[in-house]
């Protein structure tokens, strides 16, 4: 009886103990990509996250050969990231006119750009 009550105690406390170790590669920003504006409809292209050591690294939204279709709007969901914007890109390597978010939101393609290809973190 002692012995099971010893143990219990022993599994709690490494319990609490690994609770409160702090991750290593914290996520910064977590998004939805969605084929419709306004972050809307049925439509979702996924789930996106961005670590802290991905922070600068561009990266491909739904690939068209996947045959996902085109990102027109993300919602962005967390935003653990003070100081950084998450940039959108027309293209697949982040070059032309991007467009910035800074907080939790909803954000469309502008009216000049068709939809979104790339994104990345920069602080």
């Amino acid at each position: 009886m002692q012995f099971t009550t010893l143990l219990a105690a022993a599994v709690l406390s490494m319990g609490i103990e690994a609770a409160s170790v702090p991750r290593q590669n914290p996520n910064v920003v977590q998004f939805s990509g969605f084929r419709e504006s306004n972050c809307s409809g049925s439509s979702s292209t996924g789930i996106y996250v961005v670590t802290k050591s991905e922070v600068a690294t561009c990266r491909q939204l739904a690939a068209p050969a996947a045959g996902v279709g085109s990102v027109r709007s993300a919602n962005v969901e967390l935003y653990d990231a003070e100081g950084c914007s998450l940039e959108f890109y027309p293209t697949p390597d982040c070059t032309g006119e991007s467009q910035d978010i800074d907080k939790e939101s909803c954000l469309t393609v502008s009216s000049n750009t068709d939809f979104f290809s790339s994104f990345k973190v920069t602080c």
